[in-house]
């Protein structure tokens, strides 16, 4: 990835992290380099967040004026998850538990292809749901971020919903497999020692 804005770093869950400023600070990863995520995957990250407007943690998402394309990992005071299929709705999965402000918690997002999804939190499942739509990306103008929503060449490149001023996000991780409970439980309890496990 290439930071962006006025991207810092400071202290992390595991030495530094990203750490943004509210209004032009992202990280900007390869176009269309996680189209690939339709089958199973999964996503972690460790997070701080500072307040409750809605803030871009992941994303990787397109708009055409009409349309909505790829994944986003977001929070509004809640975290959560959405899926956009090529059509106007977005496939919404909510932890209904409140952020906790100002510590470091442990996110994770895993997908089975045409089965759902589910949403975990400090190792411990929150939410899912049985939703069958898997995303849908549009070749060409997707533009996966760190810390923001990215539009796309389809509009603009507007990017919006930086991540809050001192928000942080350390050891984010992407497979393209559905990681299981206990793998889930093991990423969470690995922040006391070693992190990235399999």
């Amino acid at each position: 990835g290439t930071a962006q804005g006025g991207l810092t770093y400071s202290t992390g869950k595991s030495g530094n992290a990203f750490t943004f400023n509210g209004s032009n600070a992202y990280v900007g990863l390869p176009n269309d380099s996680f189209n690939s995520l339709t089958g199973d995957f999964s996503i972690s990250m460790w997070v701080n967040i500072v307040n409750t407007t809605l803030q871009g943690l992941f994303s990787s998402f397109a708009y055409d004026g009409s349309v909505f394309y790829g994944v986003v990992v977001s929070h509004d005071g809640y975290n959560r998850f959405q899926i956009f299929n090529g059509t106007g709705t977005p496939i919404t999965l909510q932890d209904p538990n409140p952020i906790n402000y100002g510590v470091f918690e442990h996110l994770v997002v895993t997908r089975k292809s045409g089965t759902g999804t589910k949403i975990y939190r400090n190792g411990s499942l929150s939410n899912s749901n049985t939703n069958t739509n898997n995303p849908v990306y549009s070749a060409g103008n997707m533009r996966p971020v760190i810390g923001a929503y990215h539009y796309g060449p389809l509009f603009s490149n507007l990017i919006q919903y930086y991540a809050g001023n001192g928000t942080k996000i350390d050891e984010l991780y992407i497979w393209n497999k559905e990681l299981t409970a206990t793998e889930v439980t093991d990423l969470y309890n690995s922040g006391t020692g070693k992190f990235y496990l399999f």
